[in-house]
Formats: C-alpha cells, sequence, structure tokens
C-alpha cells in the first residue's frame, strides 16, 4: 500500500574510502611491530599504539553515528507515523474484539444451558422407562402390562432421539478467534516463590556482587573462591586504552 507520499532512496550498498582503508592498513602494520612487552620502553610502544587504536575506533564510531542519524530519524518518523495512522484502526479493531468476545462468552454459556438440559432430559426419560419397566412387572393384568410397556417403549425411543440430536455448537464468525488467555499480577513474589518456585526465574545481580564481593587474592579461574554458596569468584586482571 501507498502510505506516504515522499520517496525513500537509499544506496544499494555501502563502501569504504580508499583514504579509510589505507589509515586502517596502516595503524594495523604500525601496532604490529609491537611485538612483546618486557620493560618500560616497550610498554611504553605498546600502550601508545593501543591509545592510537583506541582513538580511531571511537573516531570510526562516531562517524558511523553521525552518518546514521538521519537513517534513525528517518525511521523514528516513520515509526510515529505508523503509530499515528494505526492508533484509530487499533482502537476500532480493539473495540469489535470485545464485542465479539462478549458475544461468544454468552454461546459459550448457551451451550452450556443447553448440554444441562439435554442431560437432565436424558435423565427424566430414563427415570420414566424404568418406572414403567417396574410397573409392567407388577401389573396384574394384560392391559396394565401393555399400557406400561408401552410406556417404557416410547421413553427409550425418546432417549435414543435425544442422543443421536446434534450436539449444541457456539455460532462463529469467519475470519474470527475467539480464546481465554490467562492474565495475572504478582501480588507477592515472595510468596509466590515459597509456594511454586518454578513459577519463577533467579538471577544474579551483577552490580551488587561486584559491589560487595572481594575474592581472596591467589583465587583464579581454576581454583576460584567459593566463600559465599553457590558462586564461584576471581579477580582477572585487564589492560584498557583511552583515546
Amino acid at each position: 500500500m501507498n502510505l506516504i507520499t515522499e520517496q525513500i532512496a537509499l544506496p544499494e550498498r555501502y563502501s569504504l574510502t580508499p583514504t579509510a582503508e589505507q589509515t586502517r592498513d596502516l595503524m594495523i602494520a604500525s601496532a604490529q611491530m609491537v611485538t612483546q612487552v618486557t620493560n618500560p620502553i616497550e610498554q611504553a610502544a605498546a600502550s601508545l599504539q593501543g591509545v592510537t587504536l583506541q582513538a580511531h575506533i571511537k573516531e570510526v564510531k562516531s562517524a558511523r553515528l553521525e552518518l546514521a542519524k538521519p537513517l534513525n530519524d528517518a525511521c523514528d518518523k516513520l515509526i510515529t507515523l505508523e503509530k499515528d495512522y494505526l492508533a484509530p484502526l487499533q482502537a476500532e479493531k480493539d473495540r469489535l474484539g470485545r464485542l465479539v468476545t462478549v458475544y461468544q462468552i454468552e454461546e459459550d454459556a448457551r451451550i452450556k444451558r443447553e448440554e444441562a438440559a439435554r442431560a437432565a432430559e436424558i435423565v427424566r426419560l430414563e427415570a420414566i422407562r424404568l418406572e414403567a419397566e417396574a410397573k409392567a412387572g407388577r401389573a396384574r393384568s394384560e392391559a396394565g402390562q401393555l399400557r406400561a410397556e408401552l410406556v417404557a417403549h416410547e421413553a427409550s425411543t425418546a432417549v435414543q432421539e435425544v442422543i443421536r440430536a446434534p450436539l449444541p455448537k457456539p455460532v462463529k464468525a469467519r475470519g474470527s478467534a475467539t480464546r481465554r488467555e490467562l492474565r495475572y499480577v504478582v501480588i507477592d513474589v515472595k510468596s509466590l516463590y515459597q509456594a511454586r518456585p518454578e513459577l519463577c526465574a533467579l538471577t544474579e545481580r551483577p552490580s551488587a556482587i561486584k559491589a560487595v564481593c572481594c575474592p581472596a587474592e591467589d583465587a583464579n579461574a581454576v581454583n576460584p573462591d567459593k566463600s559465599i554458596p553457590g558462586l564461584s569468584m576471581w579477580y582477572e586482571s585487564t589492560t584498557n586504552f583511552r583515546s
């Protein structure tokens, strides 16, 4: 469908400029000249190369964000346009859905009433049949026995007709589906966990662990500190370059 009047044209592909590729290759070649760090001079050289690389990485990311800004702004505008356009349609669809849902609930209630009435009718007719058969057995005259047997036969026939009758079905509109969905609100997660732990998900809090936990200095990945039940800890040194 045609949603907007403006045309959006983007290039089929994006490619690096020759200057950008040359700069990257030169920086890599310069960094690869540092092969070891065994003294302060080599450490300074490695750090200088790391800082240079980090500064260029930061510059490239900033350039990418700047280039993508018009695209991101356009996406935001399209999303807003879509939301504004669909809002009244969605509201109307929801209203129709509520109307259909109310009717389907009423239909389900009708089916239950009809099924209950059907079951009650079968019970009633069976009671008539059993009573008539009992009377036939107790009848002193042939005419009385025949009358009781006729009543029993009619009741039995009526039961079979009720059983063979099509079961009631709710009327459903084509193109719609109504189903019951569970909705819930957790009012006390601790009580829920104590009663049904399989209904909850536990997860650690990384910021809290780093703020309050102090593993032994000699702990490592092979032999971690396990002083806190359920937690393995150790210190690990890393180097970051600041541009």
